[in-house]
């Protein structure tokens, strides 16, 4: 009952001046042109020793270094991907930022059923037992050739 959700297609989020205890913002600074100003607006939202969570796709992702989510990332609208170092540090140089966690998630496999536009197919099929099985393997694969998605956690001062 203390959920709220807002979309918007504008930066104004229709937020209209209050104040949230957490703000996530999944898998959507990829596609606004102007991303820094964005992170503010939510902080703006936020209250004092607070979380805003932002998850994002990295530039490093395995399958973005071999050239194969050009198609994926223009069909979807993404305007760019982010180094994790790079979009860590501009958020710590944020002076209302207090601590930043870098969490590196989704393996080539879990990437793969999404950009991958044949393997797509698959994902209305992985459930229960199947589901924990790629989960798995795809955490090896994780480890083994990097990360797709950058999670951050950042805490307002």
């Amino acid at each position: 009952s203390n959920v709220k959700f807002h979309t918007s297609k504008s930066l104004s989020l229709g937020l209209r001046g209050r104040k949230y205890n957490m703000v996530l913002c999944l898998e959507v600074i990829e596609h606004v042109k102007n991303d820094i100003k964005l992170i503010r607006l939510l902080l703006n939202h936020l209250n004092k020793g607070c979380y805003l969570i932002i998850s994002t796709p990295s530039i490093n992702a395995p399958l973005y270094k071999l050239g194969l989510t050009y198609k994926f990332d223009k069909k979807v609208g993404h305007l760019r991907r982010y180094d994790d170092e790079e979009l860590k540090g501009v958020l710590l140089s944020m002076p209302e930022v207090d601590t930043v966690a870098l969490l590196k998630k989704e393996g080539v496999i879990r990437n793969s059923l999404f950009v991958i536009t044949p393997l797509s197919v698959f994902l209305r099929f992985i459930k229960g037992p199947l589901s924990l099985l790629i989960t798995y393997i795809d955490n090896i694969f994780l480890r083994l050739f990097g990360a797709s998605n950058i999670y951050l956690i950042i805490r307002k001062k």
